[in-house]
């Protein structure tokens, strides 16, 4: 397939999307949710720009960040009844209710990578989620089993002209939102598949294309496999390419899967977000579930929430996510979150709460004291502030109620002398 085919791909693509906003190239029509429609021809070349606007709600000129993704992994479609519970409750429930940005699918979508397979995964879908890039996938190992090609005829990526690599880019009211779509599968021997492989050409590939037109706010990339460990990148040493790419982008975030155990973790000042299993809970990994994950502008924030193994899989509502201040213990260490500054009188606090009964009020506090009520004007987004204690190291705790209970989230962070 010729770029110009794929530029023309991505061009009716956004046309047809369901915009709630304007774009920065200009303003769309409105319309349902695109149809998945005919594969087009295999292609590994990089994926041509695609931009879609979003609309949370909030107003960049008067709120800050954050935005927010449903970070999603390893669902092994047709390994078990449990696998398609759980992406049922992830498509039927979680998306609904969390309403993010965009949801990023990162790899094993299938178990086996039957056709049957991809299209049950269409068929759980199909009209439920929002038009890719609002709703992408990229390829696992377990995708390329088989003949390997029904990535391009069963994922909306892969239905969209996308390739196995790419660059997909969402405008938010905070600014444009980079995803760097990679294959770390990009090999044909089994063995580089499992323990995961990035080439060198992938690599120049998409550092080669052109820049987007718009200033990047944010940039996220996406992996099947994690940097480190023992089911990493780093067992047959490309581990180095792909933090060149987190460098070349300037990635605030790099999301992955794979190992089926969930782990937070910092590559330089890139936060990893390896998250678990949805699909396919194992006696070495027995927790399923999924990641939310947020920009903000004093750095990222991501927890992990899981589901139950019983029939229908469930979610403990409410979830919470502290995005505001950056909590200094997220991941270890990180290094992206700053002391409060000597002087300081007041912290700002921001928060995420999300049910589907709807969040009813959120409250906040410092160090076990007294609980503060939290602005929910722009719900789900909650915000206020609090008193800056002493210097030193503190705790802040948020509490979001609904009428399925309480959640509760807490953060770390110090004050200068």
């Amino acid at each position: 397939m010729t770029r110009a085919v794929l530029g023309l791909a991505a061009g009716l693509l956004v046309a047809c999307s369901d915009p709630a906003t304007t774009a920065s190239d200009g303003p769309l029509e409105a319309s349902p949710v695109v149809e998945l429609g005919p594969a087009p021809d295999a292609d590994l070349s990089p994926a041509p720009d695609v931009v879609v606007p979003v609309d949370q709600g909030l107003d960049a000129s008067t709120r800050p960040a954050p935005v927010w993704f449903l970070h999603i992994t390893d669902l092994h479609l047709g390994a078990s009844s449990y696998a398609d519970e759980a992406l049922k409750t992830a498509i039927d429930y979680v998306v609904p209710v969390v309403n993010p940005t965009a949801t990023l699918v990162t790899g094993d979508v299938t178990d086996d990578g039957s056709a049957g397979q991809w299209s049950a995964y269409l068929a759980a879908i199909q009209g439920k989620v929002a038009a890719y890039p609002l709703h992408l996938e990229i390829v696992g190992n377990h995708d390329k089993k088989g003949d390997g090609k029904g990535f391009f005829t069963g994922t909306q990526t892969g239905l969209a002209g996308g390739g196995m690599y790419g660059l997909s880019y969402v405008d938010a009211a905070q600014g444009r939102i980079e995803i760097v779509r990679t294959d770390t599968v990009d090999s044909t021997k089994a063995l580089e598949q499992l323990l995961g492989y990035v080439s060198e050409d992938q690599v120049k590939d998409l550092e080669a294309l052109p820049p987007s037109t718009v200033p990047v706010w944010r940039s996220i990339v996406l992996g099947h496999h994690p940097i480190d460990g023992v089911q990493g990148l780093k067992v047959l040493g490309t581990d180095k390419r792909l933090e060149q790419l987190l460098t070349h982008f300037a990635a605030e975030v790099y999301l992955c899967g794979h190992a089926h155990v969930s782990n937070l973790s910092w590559n330089k000042t890139t936060l990893v977000v390896q998250g678990p299993t949805l699909g396919k809970p194992e006696i070495a990994a027995p927790n399923p579930g999924f990641a939310l994950v947020a920009l903000d502008e004093e750095g990222p924030a991501a927890r992990i929430f899981g589901l139950t193994k019983s029939s229908p899989a469930a979610v403990g509502w409410p979830l919470v996510l502290i995005t505001a201040p950056a909590d200094a213990g997220l991941g270890g260490t990180n290094p992206r979150a700053k002391p409060v500054t000597p002087g300081q009188a007041t912290l700002t606090v921001r928060a995420l709460g999300f049910s589907p009964g709807g969040i009813v009020a959120a409250e906040a506090r410092v160090d076990g004291g007294g609980w503060l009520a939290l602005n929910g004007a722009d719900k789900p987004l909650w915000q206020g502030s609090v008193a800056v204690p002493a210097p030193g190291k503190h705790t802040l705790d948020v509490r979001v109620l609904a009428p399925e209970g309480a959640g509760t989230h807490t953060v770390s962070f110090s004050v200068e002398p």
